[in-house]
């Protein structure tokens, strides 16, 4: 047998040189594969654990502009909120910062880190900030991308880069919504000597320890302006940062279906140091025990309940972060980001991240048994019922049936007007619903010369109190009997002197005012120089008010002063008691009782005084000026009046006659009832 042939090469000790080469060349390109691999998955988890986007490489983003409404600026509040703005303005590039509103050390804040400010924002009388109003102003902004935000909230280089990825694969038209990360405490330090570093700490840290608020509330929006205002629908008067307004708005974006809504919660970390939540104002004990702490027990809480219930179609449980139809979430792709589509949004509330720590949503299971949650519903447990959520003034003479701080009681309005104002000054004004237009400029015009916390509103019908408190209005519900009155008009003007009677008897100064009147200008120098040592002022006779009411004796009601003493007192009394005899207009008997049927009481040319009774003040007509004339010229004379009224007889007419009148004088200021004042 022959033996098989042996390869010169078998034996040989080394390959033949072209074989050992592509041999090499495998295992290098090998190596270098790996090597890469192992690059870019260090790279993309610094994009995604440390929140590192500089290597990226990011086109110049549009110009960005913020707006947000700070607590004040004391204590822990300023701590936190400055940090937050801080790191605002170390994004890139560096946004605008409108700070809406007014409070303890807003301008000091915004002088410090020159900040835009602007103070003519509808609040509330507890001076929060009302949401139709901030939007009115949102919407005037005139930056590629509008930035709406809590201001507690810290952010980083991951925002400006998901706005970029965001800009470039959606139309501009899209929302980001986004949820906050919950941390007991950051390591972010706004002035370190290693910012960069601080700032991926403060990331990771977040990401590490932090909680996902995905089923809570929503603290960011972010639109581009190119597209209109950000909501076709009539944004309710929400009070800001009171809960369930955040989930109403971001409702009503997926449901007009204008924008693409897409929640950035998992790919952008917005860091939340958790705090103790409280009311700014609330100091003694006494308000501590009457505005609850409770989330659901804050009567502001609960009017933004009733508001979301009774606009669109809002429920319970929706409009939170996972019902948005896009979701921008960390991935293992070169960019660190990946944009899905949720085909059912909200389908499965157990939804979660590989790259989220914990979240609110997370599945927990109940007593070992089968029964599954996904997250903690509140204590409504889903309820859609809007009848759970009554608003009524009604209360019993002891008010134990006021619930959650509702409703609304004179006794602690008082309380609230005298811890904001630090005075005994109180404005009263007594109406009924037909008055609400009317009564909504004389508020525009207090919030305009920064008189609205002196205001106090007793309304004569659960109709009116309704309309007030949901739009921020010191109101309660006087609960007068007006059965056994004939003239509806008599009857108004005793409640109003009753209220002020009341008012008078728990030492307060009272302004006592019909709603068809509109303040122009401060009157506190006026009432220092002329109102110290009286007892009430009045408004005098007008000869051209009385011709045009066709009756000698008119004496226009609308403004009137009264100091707590026991001759104003008696001075109330007494023309109670007449007008509750005789049904009349109540300007003569007051006057008559001051000065006399026939001026014999008399002192100077504004003051009057019969025997020991009530010094009487008549107010200088040049201050306090009546708009019968349908015009106002002397508002640009040199004296600039306080008061601009429209007299009785032609208030008592009609409500909306009044407010034609306000109208044609070019002095209103209630956007025709849009629902915020116009500055």
């Amino acid at each position: 047998m022959h033996a098989a042939p042996t390869s010169r090469y078998m034996h040989s000790r080394y390959a033949p040189p072209r074989i050992a080469f592509y041999t090499y060349l495998a295992v290098f390109s090998t190596a270098l594969l790996l090597l890469l691999s192992r690059v870019h998955l260090f790279y993309v988890r610094e994009t995604l654990l440390h929140g590192n986007y500089m290597h990226i490489g990011l086109q110049e983003l549009p110009s960005l502009h913020f707006y947000t409404s700070p607590k004040p600026f004391v204590g822990t509040d300023e701590r936190l909120q400055i940090r937050a703005i801080q790191s605002w303005l170390q994004l890139t590039p560096r946004p605008r910062i409108t700070l809406l509103g007014d409070g303890p050390g807003y301008e000091r804040v915004c002088a410090k880190f020159r900040l835009n400010h602007v103070k003519d924002v509808d609040q509330n009388f507890l001076q929060v900030p009302l949401l139709n109003s901030m939007f009115n102003i949102i919407n005037s902004s005139t930056s590629d991308i509008v930035v709406f935000i809590n201001a507690d909230i810290l952010l980083f280089d991951d925002f400006t880069y998901a706005m970029r990825k965001i800009q470039t694969q959606l139309a501009h038209g899209s929302v980001a919504v986004a949820a906050r990360w919950d941390v007991s405490s950051t390591s972010y330090r706004p002035n370190s000597l290693s910012m960069r570093e601080s700032r991926q700490f403060a990331v990771r840290q977040a990401r590490d320890t932090g909680v996902l608020h995905t089923y809570g509330g929503i603290d960011l929006w972010a639109w581009h302006t190119a597209y209109g205002p950000l909501l076709r629908h009539r944004i309710p008067p929400f009070v800001f940062g009171r809960g369930r307004y955040d989930n109403w708005l971001t409702h009503q974006l997926i449901e007009e279906g204008k924008r693409p809504v897409i929640d950035i919660s998992e790919a952008v970390t917005l860091v939340h140091v958790s705090h103790n939540y409280h009311l700014a104002h609330s100091t003694s004990s006494s308000e501590q025990q009457f505005w609850s702490y409770d989330s659901r027990s804050k009567f502001e809480t609960y009017i933004n309940s009733y508001l979301a219930y009774r606009h669109g179609s809002f429920a319970q449980q929706m409009g939170t972060a996972l019902h948005a139809q896009f979701k921008l979430s960390s991935c293992y792709e070169p960019d660190g980001m990946c944009l899905f589509r949720r085909v059912r949004p909200a389908a499965c509330r157990c939804e979660y991240s590989p790259f989220v720590h914990a979240s609110l949503s997370d599945p927990f299971i109940v007593n070992n048994s089968r029964t599954v949650f996904c997250g903690l519903l509140s204590k409504n447990h889903g309820s859609t019922q809007r009848d759970r959520f009554p608003l009524s003034g009604v209360t019993d003479d002891d008010e134990s049936s006021v619930v959650f701080g509702l409703p609304l009681v004179q006794t602690h309005l008082l309380s609230i007007i005298s811890s904001m104002t630090r005075s005994d000054f109180v404005f009263v004004v007594v109406a009924d619903f037909s008055e609400r237009l009317v009564l909504s400029e004389l508020v525009c015009s207090l919030r305009a010369t920064r008189l609205f916390p002196f205001l106090i509103i007793a309304a004569l019908d659960d109709e009116l109190y309704q309309y007030g408190v949901t739009r921020g209005f010191p109101i309660y519900l006087s609960e007068f009997d007006n059965s056994t009155f004939s003239d509806y008009g008599t009857f108004k003007q005793l409640a109003r002197y009753q209220v002020t009677y009341e008012l008078l008897r728990l030492d307060k100064r009272v302004f006592s005012m019909e709603p068809a009147l509109v303040f122009n200008n401060l009157p506190w120098m006026y009432f220092k120089e002329h109102l110290q040592d009286v007892d009430i002022a009045l408004l005098p006779p007008m000869p051209e008010l009385a011709q045009l009411a066709v009756d000698t004796s008119y004496i226009s009601t609308s403004f009137m002063y009264a100091r707590p003493t026991p001759q104003s007192l008696q001075l109330l009394r007494t023309v109670m008691a007449t007008l509750e005899q005789r049904p009349q207009r109540a300007g003569w008997p007051l006057f008559k009782f001051s000065c006399g049927a026939n001026y014999e009481g008399l002192i100077s040319k504004q003051r009057c005084q019969r025997d020991d009774a009530a010094v009487v003040h008549l107010l200088d007509p040049n201050y306090f000026r009546p708009l019968e004339a349908g015009s106002c010229p002397q508002c640009s004379r040199r004296i600039r009046p306080h008061v601009l009224y429209v007299g009785s007889f032609s208030y008592e007419r009609s409500p909306e006659l009044a407010v034609g009148i306000l109208r044609h004088a070019g002095i209103n200021r209630a956007g025709n009832d849009k629902g915020y004042c116009t500055y």
